[in-house]
């Protein structure tokens, strides 16, 4: 007899996906291709929203011609609002042929919403578009790009990308930008909107400094115009409160009389008011967040009589301090404002000047001679220009009051 064993394994199943006589495998993992319907977004008809709402259903529909037909179909049944009652109203035909699939749907949605008025208004939008202007503080430099790529699909369907659709897009985007982002360094939108990732920080960083320099310009201009214009009204209160002048003829002569008393008076109003408002030096602190903190890497040539001015240093006069740079930039840009007493910073040029001249004396500067007095010319220059101005005899007048003032003095001694 034979030898016995255990039995055989039973045979495998009959299923169609295994060829006879292979073990069953494990079915594999796959993607349910149904999306459920609250996934379908709502619209209530509103003008401005149509664009994202599009933009959102066209994106279920290229799914395939399913998701078509199944878009076109569903969508009115999540709308509210005006787009309820403006479907509602059409006759049953119409909503049979517009709803048979999205892309009808979509030209029912162009001829009813997206008219001429509609196109007027989006343009407008479109020109005025700012980087985080209202009702986008938080934006970022990309996001600000792709608000901006969605308008113009809309406007101008048959530009979709190339440089000419680029330098539209680009056109109202923050000065600052303009090196990084432009045209020719990214001719795609999808080139663009890699760069606006990739330097998604300098560019907010440029934009932020930009954006204060712009404000800070602008409100010293405002600044200058609402002083003129006080000046103006406080002129006459205190010639009527004062008594020096009792009558306003249409004469000359009290017209001369008029305006010599009011700049005697402004010039006496301003020393007062420059004295109240004159700002010290930084001395070490930190102004519009930047920080002058003591750095003592630079040695002048002649120590200081006290500090420098700017960071505290007792070892180079404020001229040959490392924070001099940023100091005068940012003083330029008005977003120091300071006041400095000319007799004060007079002192300090001839400190810098007695320091520069003892420096010449070294061999390093013996083959040039005329260094010092170059020099001396330079600061004299840089001095007049940040100092009170200097008129001489044989200057002609700066001012109209000045002008006056000799006009009337010149009729009195001639009387």
């Amino acid at each position: 007899m034979p030898p016995q064993g255990p039995p055989p394994p039973p045979p495998p199943h009959n299923n169609p996906s295994n060829p006879p006589g292979q073990l069953p495998t494990e079915a594999e993992w796959q993607i349910n291709n149904k999306i459920n319907l609250n996934h379908i977004p709502s619209w209530d008809g509103r003008g401005e929203s149509i664009i994202d709402y599009i933009s959102e259903m066209s994106s279920y529909a290229i799914l395939g011609d399913k998701m078509n037909i199944g878009i076109g179909k569903i969508a009115p049944l999540k709308w509210t609002g005006s787009a309820r009652a403006w479907w509602d109203a059409i006759p049953i035909l119409d909503r049979r042929f517009y709803g048979q699939n999205w892309d009808s749907l979509l030209v029912a949605l162009q001829w009813y919403y997206m008219n001429d008025t509609w196109t007027q208004q989006r343009d407008q939008e479109f020109q005025e578009m700012k980087f985080r202007q209202k009702d986008h503080h938080n934006e970022q430099p990309v996001e600000f790009l792709q608000r901006r790529i969605r308008y113009h699909s809309f406007l101008h369907p048959t530009e979709t990308d190339g440089p000419t659709a680029i330098a539209r897009v680009l056109r109202t985007q923050p000065p600052e930008w303009g090196v990084t982002l432009n045209p020719h360094t990214s001719p795609t939108f999808f080139e663009l909107l890699n760069t606006a990732r990739k330097y998604q920080a300098i560019l907010e960083s440029s934009w932020v400094t930009g954006e204060a320099v712009r404000k800070a310009s602008s409100s010293a201009s405002y600044t200058g115009s609402a002083r003129r214009r006080s000046f103006r009204r406080r002129r006459d209160a205190n010639l009527a409160e004062s008594g020096e002048v009792e009558e306003f003829s249409e004469s000359t002569d009290s017209s001369e009389e008029r305006e010599v008393l009011f700049t005697t008076k402004k010039a006496k109003g301003d020393s007062k008011r420059s004295l109240k408002k004159r700002m010290e030096w930084p001395h070490g602190k930190s102004i519009n967040g930047y920080e002058f903190r003591r750095d003592d890497s630079v040695e002048s040539a002649r120590p200081p009589k006290g500090n420098c001015y700017i960071c505290t240093s007792p070892k180079h006069v404020f001229r040959d301090c490392p924070h001099h740079g940023r100091f005068s930039l940012l003083r330029e840009a008005n977003l120091i404002e300071l006041d400095v007493d000319p007799a004060e910073e007079d002192a300090a040029n001839q400190e810098y000047l007695a320091s520069l001249q003892q420096s010449n004396s070294s061999s390093a500067y013996e083959s040039v001679g005329s260094t010092s007095e170059e020099v001396r010319i330079a600061l004299e220059v840089e001095t007049d220009v940040h100092g009170p101005a200097t008129v001489t005899e044989t200057d002609p007048p700066r001012n109209r009051n000045e002008r006056r003032r000799l006009a009337f003095e010149a009729h009195k001694n001639e009387e």
